[in-house]
């Protein structure tokens, strides 16, 4: 049940509380005023933009900021109370005063959840907006089944059937029968053909002969081993010591090349560091250089200021204009409102003339016939009076606009003009007594050409290059000098180092080489034959172990067979039980649709016959409805009208039993005065929790357990 909702910026609805109660809620008001907005608003609220009948920028009351939309909505839905709030920052749910639902998506799952509806079927279902009163009706008895197929859950009968025809062995038993066959008889081959059983012991004697040689391998590899380790190392150290005295000679050649190396920079940069640069005028072309960029800037401005727009200016200052352009506007929306109210007036005043003096149903003149002409031919007279009333009203409204035009106009002008304006602020003096203001140059007009700064900054340049490269030349200068210094002591320490050396030389390096070769030698023969031994024995085992595996896989061979035939028989008997258990959910599905139909169409045809006021029963053929054994298509459009609100009624009170709420928007729009006084009172008569109801007949007020006036 909605208690409460709140509409912020949303349409046309700036601020506005509403308050519900149960049973039906009457809303009245003056056309354009925002009874479908309130629904829309509610609609909102549950499920987000996807409820809008425009896009989100367009509900926005007009004029206003769209962060400013705010639509707050509180329902009670079994015990429990919530309250939705929805904008363009977000939406989020309130329950017992704590945030429990945020975000657009998830509140809008939420309401659905709540709701047991979608925001699709809400629309189908609870809400009938203008001329759409036969809902689910006008969209055929396939989409209708659709939808009562959904909202019963016939989605997991699908499911699980699909589950079962995916997951369960289908099919002929033919095939498995073929297989079985096929196995008993490889069975009978494969059991003449297993090879006999490999003999361990003559395996054990032939890897013990491999096993003592060795052994004996094995018990000179440690002696050779250390006597390889010790030649290795005695090479190793006397190599060592060798790639010292290698390393000073190298380093005695190095030091040499530097000496020589610093020396020759010396001499290359001396020239360099005697050219004398004149920095002084360096200061004074700086100078020329500010005075010309100044100059450039003021001619930039000044042609701006040249390029100034041009336009009419209102005449007072820019207070003035805008409070012109504001009452401009007020008596643009005064002179709207007053068309509006002319043409209510206009259309109440036609509901109070009379079509004819004579009955409807008996053709006989009415006893007060002669009244009836004297009213019609008043009504006549007033609405004359209002056409002339809304012609003048038109006429000053167009007068309006136009005024309106020329203040926008106005209005961009000044932006374009203030806009270029603020570019040269700097170089102008401004006159506020119009609007825009006017700009005018201050200071002389600049004129000639400016010097080409371009070139001085390029005497500039060159003058700081040459300072900096003799700078950098005495540095470098400086920094060899220190280098040659330091290269003469490095060379003289490398060879005072190479002279004090006592090292191998490299013909003892030579004879350790060939004492290192022969030990590794007699190191790897050892190695080698335990390599050859240790092969010998892994054939002889993989050749054991292959026989095994041989006479293994026979074996397998012939178990897996004896499993694949019991696999089969059991295949057989799976087949024949799961083709049967598909063959019967197939069969109960259109029994338990075809029982859903009937139950659906039993509560249609009942509350179709309380509103017509005549026993109809409502039944679905292929090709659409039929009422009383007739085509839907042979009602009138009043009788369709009651129809599809029998049908809706019936499906929200079978589908959504917990929601009990109703929303109908004129639903007596096309219905004679008699027939909307039946379907006001089958709404009385259903009981439905909420029901919310627009209407601009009076007779509506006579149902209500509730009026609410905006």
């Amino acid at each position: 049940m909605l208690n409460q909702i709140t509409l912020t910026c949303f349409r046309k609805h700036q601020a506005l509380t509403i308050d519900f109660t149960n049973g039906i809620q009457v809303i009245r008001a003056a056309n354009e005023c925002g009874k479908s907005s309130l629904l829309e608003g509610i609609g909102y609220a549950l499920f987000g933009t996807r409820a809008l009948r425009t896009t989100f920028d367009q509900a926005v009351t007009w004029g206003e900021d769209s962060k400013r939309l705010k639509v707050s909505l509180t329902l009670t839905v079994g015990d429990a109370t919530y309250t939705f709030t929805r904008g363009k920052s977000g939406a989020e749910v309130l329950f017992q005063g704590k945030v429990f639902v945020t975000g657009q998506d998830a509140v809008t799952s939420f309401a659905s959840h709540l709701l047991g509806a979608d925001v699709g079927t809400a629309n189908k279902l609870m809400v009938a907006s203008q001329n759409s009163i036969r809902g689910a009706l006008e969209e055929g008895p396939k989409a209708l089944s659709q939808m009562i197929e959904d909202l019963a859950g016939f989605d997991t009968f699908d499911r699980i059937l699909s589950e079962a025809s995916t997951r369960l062995a289908l099919g002929s038993p033919a095939m498995a029968e073929d297989r079985l066959k096929r196995a008993e008889a490889s069975l009978i081959d494969m059991l003449s053909s297993v090879p006999p059983e490999p003999d361990v012991v003559e395996y054990e004697k032939a890897l013990g002969t491999l096993q003592t040689r060795l052994w004996s391998f094995g018990e000179q590899l440690p002696g050779l081993r250390t006597a390889s380790a010790a030649a290795v190392k005695a090479w190793q150290e006397g190599s060592a010591l060798y790639l010292k005295r290698v390393a000073l000679e190298e380093k005695v050649d190095r030091a040499l090349r530097t000496l020589k190396d610093a020396d020759k920079l010396v001499k290359e940069l001396m020239p360099a560091t005697k050219v004398v640069v004149d920095t002084s005028q360096i200061e004074g072309l700086k100078e020329q250089i500010a005075l010309s960029l100044d100059h450039n800037k003021r001619k930039a401005a000044y042609k701006a200021f040249l390029d100034l727009p041009s336009g009419d200016r209102w005449v007072g200052s820019s207070e003035e204009f805008y409070k012109g352009l504001k009452d401009c506007e007020l008596r643009v929306s005064n002179l709207n409102t007053a068309i509006s109210g002319v043409g209510y007036e206009v259309k109440t005043l036609k509901a109070k003339r009379f079509d004819s003096d004579t009955c409807s149903k008996c053709g006989q003149k009415l006893p007060n016939a002669e009244n009836i002409s004297a009213r019609n031919a008043e009504v006549d007279r007033g609405l004359e009076d209002l056409a002339d009333d809304l012609k003048d009203l038109e006429v000053k409204r167009s007068e309006e606009i136009r005024a309106q035009h020329r203040f926008t106009e106005a209005a961009a002008f000044a932006t374009r003009y203030t806009a270029a304006a603020e570019q040269i602020r700097d170089y102008v003096v401004w006159d506020i007594t119009t609007y825009p203001g006017t700009a005018t140059w201050n200071g002389p007009v600049p004129e000639g050409e400016a010097t080409d700064v371009v070139a001085l900054r390029r005497r500039i340049l060159d003058i700081e290059t040459q300072a900096k490269a003799v700078d950098s030349a005495k540095a470098k200068l400086e920094l060899a000098v220190e280098q040659v210094s330091k290269a003469d002591d490095n060379y003289l320490d490398a060879v005072k180092a190479l002279a004090d050396f006592d090292g191998p030389t490299a013909d003892d390096i030579v004879t350790l080489t060939a004492a290192k070769d022969q030990a590794i030698a007699d190191e790897q023969v050892a190695e080698g034959t335990l390599i050859v031994t240790k092969a010998e024995m892994a054939a002889l085992t993989k050749d054991h172990e292959a026989a095994v595996a041989l006479w293994t896989m026979a074996k397998q061979r012939v178990e897996s067979t004896q499993v694949a035939i019991a696999e089969c028989k059991e295949e057989i008997k799976a087949l024949a039980f799961n083709n049967s258990l598909i063959k019967k959910l197939r069969a109960i599905r259109p029994v338990i649709a075809n029982k859903l139909w009937n139950t659906v169409l039993a509560s249609v045809s009942v509350m179709f016959s309380t509103m017509r006021k005549e026993e109809s029963w409502v039944t679905k053929e292929g090709s659409g409805f039929m009422v009383n054994g007739q085509p839907v298509e042979s009602l009138s459009g009043s009788t369709l009208d009651i129809l599809g609100m029998a049908i809706r009624c019936a499906m929200l009170r079978t589908f959504l039993p917990q929601c009990g709420l109703l929303v109908l928007d004129e639903p007596g729009h096309g219905c004679d005065s008699e027939r909307v006084e039946s379907m006001l009172g089958f709404l009385k008569g259903v009981n439905f929790q909420q029901t919310l109801l627009v209407s601009h007949e009076e007779v509506s007020e006579t149902v209500a357990d509730n009026l609410i006036i905006l």
